[in-house]
């Protein structure tokens, strides 16, 4: 989350208002989700899905009231799911409250299962202009699997690019993680999908 100077990377903090200050510039950026858990059927592993991107939101002149205190939270990234659970959707980043200006987060990839679907990317939150995040790919059935590829964060410019869906290898080893969303200026890149082989 910044405001004007300020940058907040994690966490909550306060932000105070001066004494003639009656608006802010404020960025924010949503958590991107965590990739879904794989699971195991044996000799095959379904691979879980990618986690969705973080949502971003802009206004260069929110309202806020002289020597005022403002709550600031910065929406943190979901962790990976445990084996057949999903990934936990990315926190909401939000100045004030979150129906005044957030950021939300991205989904949480499915767990694995047959193709499994990769999280939503994040979608508008409250007080500016919007872009949203780009969905996670989808997981492979298969000896040889991989995840799918995390969702880019959206930026100032665009939404964030999906991430690809895992590929399935000829054989244990060879096959390509999901590729990672594209990340649109001002925003992150998304992960790329896990791998590994029985």
């Amino acid at each position: 989350v910044s405001t004007g100077a300020m940058q907040y990377t994690s966490g909550s903090a306060v932000y105070n208002t001066g004494p003639a200050e009656l608006s802010v510039l404020v960025r924010a950026w949503g958590g991107g989700g965590g990739g879904g858990g794989a699971y195991t059927v044996s000799p095959a592993v379904n691979a879980g899905g990618g986690g969705g991107g973080g949502q971003y939101s802009y206004n260069a002149m929110l309202t806020v009231a002289p020597c005022q205190m403002y709550t600031v939270q910065v929406g943190a990234g979901g962790p990976v799911g445990a084996a057949g659970a999903s990934g936990t959707a990315g926190g909401t980043s939000y100045f004030g409250t979150t129906g005044t200006f957030a950021a939300n987060g991205g989904g949480g990839g499915m767990p694995g299962t047959s193709n499994a679907p990769g999280g939503t990317g994040g979608t508008p939150g409250a007080g500016g202009t919007t872009f949203n995040g780009g969905a996670g790919g989808s997981g492979t059935t298969a000896v040889s699997y991989r995840g799918g590829g995390g969702g880019g964060s959206a930026g100032h410019t665009g939404a964030g690019g999906n991430g690809a869906n895992g590929m399935t290898g000829l054989f244990a080893g060879v096959a390509a993680g999901g590729a990672a969303g594209a990340g649109t200026p001002g925003g992150a890149m998304g992960g790329a999908g896990g791998g590994g082989a029985l």
